[in-house]
């Protein structure tokens, strides 16, 4: 009989010692996990460089553009640890020169990176922006408008449903800026971008729709003197 109990609590020892065990590392495990989730931002890479390149950006040498981007592409957002990353752009193997810099991602923070400037003229730039993709309030979306066109003026802009506005709604928009989101009833809107200092149009377009509960980016890009793929024009970026 003593053997047997002696067994038994042997066993059930055993048992709970398992069980004690099994539950530290599954803690550990949902900790670490936790963890990594909260340590994680998220950014989205746009070829805004001019010209005809296939370009692949990198954070501490792993490739965030799959296949690579060709001008005008923008990849979805894509996670990578937050903190300090040393990040680079290459075309095929070779990398391109001074594009070698330390960026900042905060932990559970969203980041565009526009690859803007001239590769060839040595001028590419890195335009990150943090990206707030709060929804916007009911029956509105959410608008922001950045100047990527590396040889622009200072730039206005009319942003509006009615054609005989004429009042700039977006004022000082030089190269490399960002404008904050601004909230706006979904629709169809004219936007009108003129030269600041001379108030001339440098362009207009009258087919911007906006959606209910969508984040956009506007973004002014090409160049001035820019022909076929790469004129001087705006695209309209989904950013949720």
């Amino acid at each position: 009989m003593k053997t047997m109990f002696k067994s038994i609590f042997e066993l059930s020892s055993k048992i709970l010692f398992g069980l004690l065990y099994a539950s530290l590392i599954l803690s550990a495990c949902s900790k670490d996990q936790f963890n990594n989730n909260i340590n994680q931002a998220y950014i989205s890479v746009v070829n805004a460089s001019p010209e005809n390149n296939k370009i692949l950006f990198f954070v501490n040498d792993t490739s965030k553009t799959s296949n690579g981007l060709i001008y005008g592409e923008k990849t979805a957002y894509v996670n990578t640890s937050a903190g300090i990353h040393q990040v680079v752009t290459k075309i095929l193997t070779t990398e391109v020169n001074n594009a070698r810099v330390n960026l900042f991602f905060e932990p559970k923070k969203y980041y565009s990176i526009f690859i803007g400037g001239k590769i060839s003229k040595d001028s590419m730039v890195y335009i990150a922006t943090e990206d707030n993709l709060t929804a916007p309030k009911t029956n509105k979306a959410k608008v922001r408008f950045i100047n990527t066109s590396v040889d622009s003026p200072t730039l206005d802009a009319i942003f509006s449903t009615k054609a005989t506005d004429s009042l700039a709604n977006i004022s000082n928009l030089i190269y490399r800026s960002c404008t904050a989101y601004s909230e706006y009833a979904p629709g169809t809107y004219l936007l009108k971008i003129r030269n600041q200092s001379k108030k001339t149009t440098l362009l207009t377009t009258n087919n911007l729709t906006i959606a209910n509960g969508k984040i956009y980016t506007i973004w002014v890009k090409g160049l001035g003197n820019g022909q076929g793929n790469y004129i001087f024009s705006v695209g309209l970026l989904n950013d949720n």
